[in-house]
Order: C-alpha cells, then structure tokens, then sequence
C-alpha cells in the first residue's frame, strides 16, 4: 500500500528584522576662526547628523525634532551664560566665562578636531637662557601657544584657553621684559628659590644646561661650639643635605660645591630658626657667651633636639655649684690661688676644669 507522504518543511527560518532604537540627540559646541577672533555656533547632534541650533534653549523645547533632546545642566548653564548671543565671534567677556563653563562639556570641536578647554593663560614664558655673565632671565611668547585669537583666548594643541593678565607686578614685569642676569654665585638662588616661584606663575623654557638641576633636599639647623678665653662662642647655620649642599645667608641660597641645588622649603626652614632664635643666635653670625649666660647657653644647646651640633666646648660649661678660694704656698714662697667646687680635696685643685687661677 502506498502511504501519501506529507511534503517537507523547509529548515530555513525567517530571519527577524531588527529596528534600530532611534539615536537621542544632544548638544554639540563647535568653535571657529572668524576675523582672527574665536567664534561658536551650537549644533543639534543626532549620529552622525548635525543641525545648526537657532536662538535660546527655551524656543527649542517646542519643536517637534527636539522631543529626544538631551540636555544637561552643563548645556543649560552654557545658555544663560550666552544670553542673546546667536553666534559669530565670542564678545571678550564673555569668552572666560564660556570657556569655563564649556570645561565639563564632551562635544567640543575646533574646524573639524576634537577640542577641550582649560584654565586661562598669560600666553607667557620664562626663557632662561646663557649669556656672557651667566644666565639670564626674559619673558617670551610661550613656545606651546598654536593660536592666538584677538578677542582673548589661545589655543595650546587641543585646548583652547582664555587669556589672562600676568600677576608679576610692575617691577618684576619690567625686569623680566628687559632680561634679569644671574650670575654663578647667584645660581643657588636661582634654582631654589626664584624659578619655583616664578613657576607658579608662568612656564620656564630652559636653552641652557648650566644651571644645576633642582632636588627636593632636607634643611638642617647647624651650631658649631668653641670656646674663645673664658667665653663660649656659638655660630649657627642653616644648611640643606646632608652633607651640607647649600647654606642660607640672608635671602640667598649659597651652593657648596657640586652636585644638585636644593628647592628652598620655607615651612620646614620656619622652626629651624625658631630654634635659633630660642638659643638667642642669629643665623650666620658668632656669638659669644660669659659667665653665667654661658652656662645658660651651654644649658639651651644641650636640651634642643633636632640640631647638627659640631664642636664639644659647650660642654666645658656648666653649674658646678658653690666654690670656694684654695691657696697652695710653696717651699721657695711661691704660691697658686684659684677657686674650684666646696667639698673638691685640696689635691684635686690642679685638675679642677675651668676656673680661676693666679699666682
């Protein structure tokens, strides 16, 4: 018997069309150069699609193709900020202000390439560069400006920043603007003290390796002890590295010999001269004490912590307590008279330490 066979189904399967979810549109910010002055106009990003965007925020809300609209507080910040700006070249006050405000804004673009802002610049440098002298000093244009917009702002690569005034002050300005020369008995100075400040405030271009390189070396409070006749005589410096790389004299830091020039650190110089003020010595100058001031000295060196102490005549100079006169006559009439500590034998005298003697 012949049995009907039922026809086969076919193993293809239908293949499922995929809609693809609509793409939200955001914000984009596109920077030109109109005139040399930096100039914006506002786009509605939807993929790869761009539309210029026409007037406030507010009259966008309403139009049918900004239903799917993102937009963040960075975007609503950015439009009161602008106010009835349309377009065109950024007015000069306003161009800090956008330019901050845009810093958190991920669609930033400059004819056609990614963009960023940043904080504003002097457009400056410092150049230190060789001169017959020494090294010298001046201001420049900084060597990173690509650039230059006549309504306030730069671009350094891919960031564009608004232009500051400099904050040197008038005399340092002219200095700078003139060229400042050091000389080598100034580089200690130089290297640790102007240029780091100098750096706060602009960049430093260096086209000169004669300078020493700076280190981040420790400072140090350094008395030198010596006895001169019956007094004590004290000298305190103030040295960084260990050994000693540079002393402190006044304002200027004086190098010792090679090797790296320490960046002065004014905290950690701070209680280091407390200390030596607290042992009444002056940096850089000796000083000598007697009697009884220098027992006292003697006394302040030896309970402070902390301090490099070279040389042992402070230790000569102490509180032995009462003393008494001891006379000593000699067979042929001769005689010594000198004072030494009460309960001292008589046969101790002449090994008594530090007193008077006469005879």
């Amino acid at each position: 018997m012949l049995t009907e066979v039922p026809p086969r189904r076919s193993r293809r399967r239908r293949r499922r069309k995929h809609t693809a979810a609509p793409t939200a549109a955001h914000l984009g910010y596109r920077f030109e150069k109109i005139d040399g002055h930096l100039a914006l106009r506002r786009v509605l990003v939807r993929g790869h699609l761009e539309a210029p965007l026409e007037g406030p925020l507010a009259q966008l809300s309403a139009a049918a193709d900004a239903t799917d609209l993102m937009v963040t507080d960075l975007d609503r910040r950015v439009d009161a900020l602008l106010g009835a700006y349309a377009g065109g070249p950024i007015p000069p006050r306003l161009v800090a202000p956008l330019l901050d405000a845009l810093a958190g804004v991920g669609d930033l673009g400059y004819r056609g390439r990614p963009m960023r802002t940043a904080k504003p610049t002097t457009g400056l440098c410092v150049r230190v560069e060789a001169c017959g002298r020494g090294v010298r000093l001046r201001l420049d244009k900084d060597p990173l400006v690509d650039e230059l917009f006549a309504n306030g702002a730069l671009r350094r690569g891919i960031k564009l920043r608004a232009v500051e005034p400099h904050r040197l002050g008038e005399r340092r300005f002219a200095e700078l603007r003139t060229g400042q020369i050091f000389e080598e008995r100034d580089y200690g100075t130089l290297v640790g003290d102007v240029l780091p400040k100098l750096q706060l405030e602009l960049p430093v271009v260096y086209d000169t390796d004669k300078l020493p390189r700076p280190a981040p070396l420790e400072p140090h409070l350094e008395v030198a002890s010596s006895r001169d006749g019956d007094g004590l005589t004290l000298l305190a410096t103030l040295t960084y590295g260990d050994p000693p790389r540079a002393r402190l004299e006044g304002e200027r830091l004086v190098l010792l010999g090679g090797g790296p020039a320490p960046v002065r650190d004014l905290e950690r110089e701070r209680p280091l001269i407390q200390i030596s003020d607290e042992l009444g010595l002056a940096l850089n100058f000796k000083r000598t004490f007697y009697g009884t001031q220098a027992i006292a000295a003697a006394r302040r060196l030896n309970a402070v912590r902390g301090v490099w102490i070279t040389g042992l005549a402070h230790f000569e100079f102490y509180d032995a307590g009462p003393i008494a006169p001891r006379l000593e006559v000699k067979d042929d009439g001769d005689f010594e008279l000198w004072f030494a500590p009460v309960g001292l034998s008589a046969g101790a005298g002449a090994d008594a330490g530090p007193g008077t003697r006469a005879g």
